[in-house]
């Protein structure tokens, strides 16, 4: 029995030690090196590649098998490679201020994603397949030229949508569905009228629609159908 009990001990301690040895997201080193990350590919968590000029992602990024966060920001971008789709742990990839023409299509292969940044691209509609990441909670994909949400919107869990400043003219009525929907913004637009679904969305908390081309009136219905949310 005391054998038995040393080794549950044993056993015990090395589990400990090894759960310690992973760091949290907030603690891991953030790699600036492709280079170097790659001689070190398991222990790459974070991973920014901003401002590095790159026209195009190598295939090598899907390497990194535990990586949490991944910055590609501010790049000459317009494709992702086909293995983005390996790295199944990503949670907060930012692609914000590249040269992207639509949202690329392996993101959507990822349910991990819990934040995706797609701001100031050239993106000129969403897919469905977006709003399908069961995981995501905010998307913010502001000054694209973002024309057309897609009409069938249904089981996404988002929390937090900002389209500021795209070229929207309505919102589609399945937009309704986002029983999660906390944060809407949609200020910068060239809205005219809004779906009546919007009223029910009862968790929303607040709706930004300044310059957006709706009226007072518009957004007098607005604070009437959903009065515990703030309307701009």
């Amino acid at each position: 029995m005391k054998i038995s009990h040393f080794l549950w001990l044993l056993a015990l301690t090395n589990t400990n030690s090894f759960a310690q040895s992973i760091p949290t997201a907030h603690e891991a080193k953030v790699y600036r090196s492709l280079q170097t990350a790659l001689a070190e590919k398991d222990k790459v968590y974070k991973l920014n590649l901003s401002s590095q000029n790159y026209t195009v992602v190598p295939e090598t990024v899907g390497d990194f098998i535990n990586l949490k966060e991944l910055d590609l920001s501010d790049n000459q971008l317009t494709s992702l490679p086909e293995s983005i789709k390996n790295l199944q742990k990503l949670e907060k990839p930012d692609l914000s201020y590249n040269k992207f023409a639509q949202v690329p299509k392996p993101l959507e292969s990822l349910n991990s994603l819990l934040i995706l940044y797609l701001g100031n691209n050239r993106i000129d509609s969403l897919s469905e397949g977006l709003f399908k990441l069961k995981n995501l909670k905010l998307l913010h994909i502001s000054k694209c030229e973002v024309s057309l949400l897609p009409e069938n919107i249904t089981g996404s869990k988002l929390k937090e949508l900002y389209l500021p400043g795209n070229q929207l003219k309505r919102l589609p009525t399945t937009l309704g569905n986002l029983d999660d929907l906390e944060w809407l913004t949609v200020s910068g637009n060239q809205l005219t009228t809004l779906p009546e679904s919007l009223g029910k969305l009862t968790g929303l908390k607040g709706i930004d629609l300044s310059s957006s081309g709706v009226t007072e009136a518009e957004k007098e219905k607005v604070r009437q159908l959903l009065p515990n949310c703030e309307v701009r």
